[in-house]
Order: structure tokens, then sequence, then C-alpha cells
């Protein structure tokens, strides 16, 4: 099974902890006063949940910067299935489709939450 990278090691991670050393005196107040639009901007509704991220030191750079990193990370995640897929391709094809059932668990709709 191949191993995940760790996103720590990653030049968007690097990228991102450069930019957090040239932002981190920045403060909330000059913040909010530069961007009226601050908390439409940072801030996101779901139903009765607000997750409002205005209030912690980013800016539109931040964000562009932790989704690019989200991004990478995710391009890293598919890659690394779609290795194991065709590793598990290989193998099925080397065990025999009588070993190795391609359908999944007759109980898997049992477990899974409605």
């Amino acid at each position: 099974m191949l191993q995940s990278k760790n996103p720590t090691k990653t030049e968007s991670w690097k990228k991102l902890s450069e930019h957090f050393k040239q932002i981190k005196g920045l403060h909330m107040k000059e913040l909010f006063s530069k961007d009226p639009e601050r908390f439409a901007k940072f801030s996101h509704r779901f139903q009765d949940i607000l997750v409002d991220c205005s209030k912690n030191r980013m800016t539109d750079e931040t964000m562009q910067l932790l989704l690019n990193l989200a991004q990478r990370s995710q391009s890293n995640r598919r890659h690394r299935e779609n290795v194991q897929r065709r590793e598990d391709q290989r193998n099925r094809k080397q065990i025999g489709p009588a070993r190795c059932p391609q359908k999944p668990c007759q109980y898997a709709d049992t477990f899974r939450r409605t």
C-alpha cells in the first residue's frame, strides 16, 4: 500500500509558512478596517451553522494558499488511489476471479447510514 505524503513537507506548505511570517504582525482591527466586506468574504452559513473565519489572521492570499494546499493534497490522494486501484487489478488478475470477488459485501447497506 502507498504511504500518504505528509502535507508539511510540500512546497505548498512552505509557501504558507513563509506567508505566515509576513502576516503574523497584522492586527484584526487593521484587517477589518482595510476590508469592510471581510465578514461576508470569510464566513459561510449553512442552515443554522455559521462558520466565521473572518476573525482569524488571514488575507485573500492566505485563503488562496490554503486552497492550493488542499487541492495539492486532494490530487496526491487521487493519485495514490489510482495507483492502488491498478495494483489491485493486477493482483486480481494474478489471483483469478474466483478468489477475488468483484461485488461489495452483501451486508454493506446494513451499516450505511440513511
